[in-house]
């Protein structure tokens, strides 16, 4: 007796080698994916917070209405989940970075905006950013090292636009010097900053980069010497 043949899918309707339904396991894909962004945002803040030490399974779980044993689904060891935290806020804060000293306008013009844009990513979109790469403790050398390459990614930039400026003869050669103070002068903002207690965070962003700005002079132009008569 001859078998039936199977009916075709409906239209519109893939199927992947073993007969299942691409439209199912793709949206498990991104189910799957918007929950590991999710315990991502969530991690890096309790690693800001709470320290590598100090933060855990069970912890970071517990703040999304999780088990802890759950995220072993997602990453296998705490410092795994740590590194994907460091390699998806540096990738984004440092594209930011590249996009904004790409731009239109003179190096100084340019910088004055890479500033800002620094405040805006410690202060409102990024605030675990300056616990991570600068003030948390790690006794292990490996991610160490590998915090030591992320920040150097990121400071690459403003090394690059800097060097561009001095090419160009809009700042001077102190301004590789003075990136190292302006590198710090940023660093502690976090430290003073106080939501809602002055200025829009934006406004207070355009400010203080103007003074960081002010620590690259244009270059002195040499003086004239008078003709001798």
């Amino acid at each position: 007796m001859s078998q039936p043949t199977p009916s075709p899918p409906a239209a519109g309707t893939a199927r992947g080698r073993d007969g299942q339904d691409n439209r199912s396991t793709s949206h498990v894909g991104r189910k799957r994916q918007r929950r590991t962004q999710e315990i991502l945002h969530t991690a890096a803040l309790a690693f800001a917070e709470r320290g590598y030490d100090g933060a855990n399974f069970e912890d970071i779980a517990a703040r999304m209405q999780m088990r802890g044993p759950s995220l072993y689904y997602y990453f296998g060891s705490k410092e795994e989940l740590l590194r994907a935290c460091l390699d998806q806020t540096a990738e984004a804060v440092t594209g930011r970075a590249h996009e904004v000293a790409s731009g239109p306008g003179f190096v100084r013009t340019r910088l004055r905006r890479l500033f800002a844009d620094q405040l805006l990513v410690q202060l409102r979109d990024f605030p675990e950013f300056i616990a991570l790469f600068l003030h948390l403790q790690l006794t292990d050398q490996p991610l160490r090292e590998h915090i030591h390459r992320l920040r150097r990614a990121h400071g690459d930039v403003y090394r690059a636009l800097v060097e561009e400026g001095i090419a160009a003869g809009e700042l001077d050669d102190g301004a590789r010097r003075n990136l190292l103070h302006a590198f710090g002068a940023l660093a502690y903002v976090d430290d003073w900053y106080r939501p809602g207690a002055g200025a829009d965070v934006e406004d207070l962003a355009d400010q203080v980069a103007g003074e960081v700005l002010r620590l690259f002079p244009r270059p002195r132009r040499p003086r004239r010497h008078p003709t001798a008569r």
